[in-house]
């Protein structure tokens, strides 16, 4: 079993030299665990933000002293893979624990009712909500399948592409 658990110079390293070389890069977000300090240091040095999503308030924390400049807290419903509490439970606590760093809720976020539910965080952060655009990659019937899920279901959302199609 193949297993990466966070955050490594060999995976993550290059993905950070590539994104520094296009100026339009503004922010660059991390989701595999906090990255190093000197990292973080390095990508604002050169006037980019860094954001980075946790699934708990101990995340949440780890991303604080490492000087991330966004926390983007996910809850489980967010592709499944962030943990098993609620986005509505623990938007509140990771916001109280990280203040003053902006938080942006995420998981779950599918509607503008549900943006609302996000209150006290500094804005929300959509993720498989963007499969479901036209413009994205996403194949038709793929798109079609999200807006149709029920609410109770659970997507393990993959971010497409033509080394990582997505099958449902």
């Amino acid at each position: 079993m193949r297993e990466l658990l966070g955050w490594t110079e060999a995976t993550a390293g290059p993905l950070v030299q590539t994104a520094l070389k296009h100026d339009k890069v503004k922010l660059i977000a991390n989701a595999l665990g906090t990255p190093p300090a000197n990292i973080v240091k390095e990508i604002q040095d050169t006037g980019r933000m860094v954001a980075a999503l946790c699934g708990s308030v101990k995340h949440a924390l780890s991303h604080k002293e490492a000087g991330i400049d966004i926390i983007i807290c996910q809850g489980g419903e967010g592709g499944g893979h962030t943990g098993e509490v609620g986005s509505i439970v623990l938007w509140p606590e990771v916001i109280d624990a990280a203040a003053p760093t902006p938080v942006l809720a995420a998981g779950g976020i599918g509607s503008g009712r549900q943006m609302a539910a996000a209150m006290g965080a500094a804005g929300v952060w959509a993720g498989t909500l963007w499969l479901t655009t036209t413009e994205s990659d996403c194949p038709p019937v793929n798109r079609s399948r999200h807006t149709l899920m029920p609410p109770t279901v659970i997507l393990f959302a993959l971010v497409p592409g033509p080394e990582n199609p997505v099958v449902f």
